[in-house]
């Protein structure tokens, strides 16, 4: 994580800025925390900043969440009061998967397999069943 050059503005009695990078690994499926770490920097207030890189990458199983914390400091004291601390989720990231294409069942049929074509004499007794000739008069009524 890549934190750009600025110039802080000067606040009361605070002296640093303690900024901390924390990536975990979390494995949903284990049910716990393959991995995590953590990145801290002193940031002097008074003094021009000149940017920082903060190391957030951990390579494992599960998803990844990294969180920045900035704490205000009094010296070498932390301050208690919660307007001088702050944290954020930066970034949740879900391991890459690859997705497997299902294998296709072949729809064609053999040719083989396929039976010849024979013409159905099924309609003929249709066309010439009494039923057929009744049922099409009744339309015509």
């Amino acid at each position: 994580m890549k934190i750009p050059a600025q110039t802080l503005p000067p606040q009361d009695a605070l002296t640093h800025l303690e900024i901390t990078v924390i990536a975990t690994r979390i494995s949903f499926v284990e049910r716990r925390i393959t991995r995590q770490h953590s990145t801290t920097i002193k940031v002097d207030i008074n003094a021009p900043f000149s940017g920082a890189k903060l190391d957030a990458s951990i390579p494992g199983k599960g998803i990844l969440f990294i969180v920045l914390q900035v704490t205000a400091r009094k010296g070498a004291d932390l301050t208690r009061d919660r307007r001088f601390m702050a944290a954020d989720i930066l970034f949740i990231g879900t391991p890459e998967t690859k997705k497997e294409t299902p294998k296709r069942k072949q729809h064609i049929p053999d040719v083989r397999k396929v039976l010849p074509y024979a013409p159905s004499l099924r309609k003929e007794k249709i066309l010439t069943s009494p039923a057929f000739h009744t049922i099409h008069k009744q339309q015509r009524e």
